[in-house]
């Protein structure tokens, strides 16, 4: 799976158990592209207090589970 397949996914989740709003989701998205940052999503929403590092930590385990 791609990176940005990868992101698609963590944003999907995080949408999905409401830690963040479609709207949110799509600045931030907007923001990154803007910025030409090469972190990943998770990363990007950390350095940009979108969402706390242990909220990412378990996005990505669920995103872990949802791709096995």
């Amino acid at each position: 799976m791609a990176d940005d397949d990868h992101d698609l996914l963590l944003g999907r989740l995080a949408v999905h158990f409401k830690v963040l709003s479609k709207e949110r989701l799509a600045e931030a998205l907007e923001r990154r592209r803007l910025a030409g940052s090469h972190l990943d999503l998770g990363a990007f929403l950390v350095a940009e207090s979108y969402l706390p590092p242990d909220t990412v930590k378990k996005l990505e385990r669920a995103r872990i589970a949802y791709l096995r």
